[in-house]
């Protein structure tokens, strides 16, 4: 399963995962997180704009260091439960799921509706057609 997922990776994310697995020491990554450099090269591999991740901690008090911001995002991110994620996070995949089923429903009903009109004028053409006499083509 694991290799299905890494197959549909972005080229970002093969290009940090083949970083964490030169620089995380046995697979350490609170090490890797502790060290400046080696964060600074995280973020530089990742592709990710310093100033948006910093942003987007909303409890970041002005002032601190950008790196400070990043590896406490880092931390809590790696301390999280993942069950408790999946939890949290399935009331909104189930809500875009249903959403997203509605749409191929509709799509597939208008596409069964088109299709069976075209059937019909087909099959109700026919030579009267090209009669170009409105009376004619009446009879």
């Amino acid at each position: 399963m694991l290799l299905v997922f890494e197959k549909l990776d972005s080229p970002k994310e093969r290009n940090v995962r083949k970083y964490l697995a030169q620089h995380a020491a046995d697979g350490k990554l609170e090490a890797l997180i502790e060290n400046d450099t080696l964060l600074q090269g995280l973020v530089d591999e990742s592709g990710e704009d310093q100033k948006e991740l910093v942003a987007s901690d909303s409890t970041a008090l002005p002032g601190l260091p950008s790196l400070t911001i990043i590896r406490r995002i880092l931390t809590n991110d790696l301390s999280e439960d993942v069950d408790k994620a999946m939890k949290r996070n399935l009331a909104v995949y189930e809500r875009k799921l249903k959403l997203h089923q509605k749409q191929m429903q509709l799509e597939i009903e208008d596409t069964i509706r088109s299709e069976g009109n075209h059937i019909i004028l087909t099959l109700l053409s026919g030579a009267h057609d090209l009669i170009k006499d409105k009376v004619r083509r009446f009879l």
